[in-house]
């Protein structure tokens, strides 16, 4: 289904892409987000840890109306669980499934400056990429980020898991509020070379 997510409320957002415990969840205009490291798969205690994060806001899964799963571009087996956990909440529910692309949302949250470069892992020495000139991802080496000139001069922001000391990182995280506030939430701060994307919100620790 189309989905214009600032028109819907009652609605938690899922994003199971990378190893992080990763929600939002929005009722009544007010929105509750949560982004954990994972230990394990999300397969398990997925359940356990959506109904610990809803209980805080004073709610549960069965009182959710509309759900949204992350589409990737991200792990196959993590997405896979994401989609196939709200689906299964929805067939029990009734409450209603939307699918929403990583794409359109790095667009329109991270990608402000021109320069730009977003990526983040897809497997051992290659990434995900993205940059404002871009209709969809692309996937690109390791190597041919850090040997192409075309990049040498952009600010490449990195969103996973390791570390790469041979490009010059900007530690990024896309986190599940992103999905429910339009563009201005980003703030950047530099501490040298470095550049932190952040949510400028106080319950939200980088």
């Amino acid at each position: 289904m189309d989905l214009d997510i600032q028109a819907i409320d009652n609605i938690l957002f899922l994003d199971t892409s990378l190893p992080y415990f990763s929600a939002s969840f929005r009722r009544n205009g007010k929105i509750h987000s949560i982004r954990e490291s994972l230990d394990s798969s999300h397969s398990i205690g997925l359940e356990g840890r959506l109904n610990r994060f809803l209980a805080d806001a004073d709610t549960s899964l069965d009182d959710i109306e509309n759900l949204v799963y992350n589409m990737g571009p991200g792990s196959f087996t993590g997405l896979r669980i994401g989609a196939a956990f709200l689906s299964g909440l929805s067939a029990s529910t009734n409450a209603v499934l939307y699918g929403v692309d990583l794409y359109s949302v790095v667009m329109s949250n991270l990608l402000g400056e021109d320069d730009a470069v977003y990526i983040r892992n897809s497997k051992k020495r290659e990434f995900y990429m993205l940059t404002r000139e871009m209709a969809d991802f692309q996937l690109i080496s390791l190597q041919k980020l850090t040997d192409d000139p075309a990049f040498r001069d952009r600010t490449i922001m990195y969103e996973g898991t390791f570390s790469y000391p041979e490009l010059p990182l900007t530690p990024v995280a896309i986190h599940p509020k992103m999905f429910f506030t339009d563009g201005v939430i980003i703030k950047k701060v530099e501490k040298g070379r470095i550049i932190f994307y952040y949510i400028n919100d106080p319950d939200i620790r980088k």
